[in-house]
């Protein structure tokens, strides 16, 4: 919490903290997504072997 006060009084402080914990959520949403997809790619891949 003290950290995003003390950013609008040190704009430069914040520009070398601030960029880490938004690529990391980002990182983790593009993580789970890819999990995701894997999971779907293998239920595909699952039906189609069941089919032929």
């Amino acid at each position: 919490m003290s950290r995003r006060e003390g950013s609008l009084e040190d704009p430069q402080a914040d520009s070398s903290i601030s960029p880490l914990p938004h690529l990391e959520a980002k990182i983790r949403q593009t993580h789970s997504l890819a999990r995701l997809l894997t999971k779907y790619a293998e239920q595909l891949l699952q039906e189609y072997s069941h089919r032929s």
